[in-house]
């Protein structure tokens, strides 16, 4: 994983989302507080209005994928 994040790091965003909040499913995370939770990781160094649509949706498509990885190996 990348030290500094920033928006353009969408897998490693993804990562670092999955590890913070493991349980939450990242399907019922809106958009406005996906980009509060990226902005608010230590790692993430970005201006947090730099961003749109299109990237917080594939940041969290991303995210999304780690937490379904996730769930199966622990199943």
């Amino acid at each position: 994983m990348a030290e500094d994040l920033r928006w353009a790091d969408t897998e490693d965003l993804a990562l670092a989302l999955a590890e913070k909040f493991p349980e939450l499913d990242p399907r019922e995370v809106r958009l406005r507080d996906l980009c509060v939770y990226v902005s608010q990781l230590p790692t993430f160094v970005d201006d947090p209005n730099a961003t749109d649509e299109s990237q917080l949706q594939a940041i969290q498509d991303a995210w999304y994928a780690e937490y379904e990885d996730r769930r199966r190996k622990s199943a």
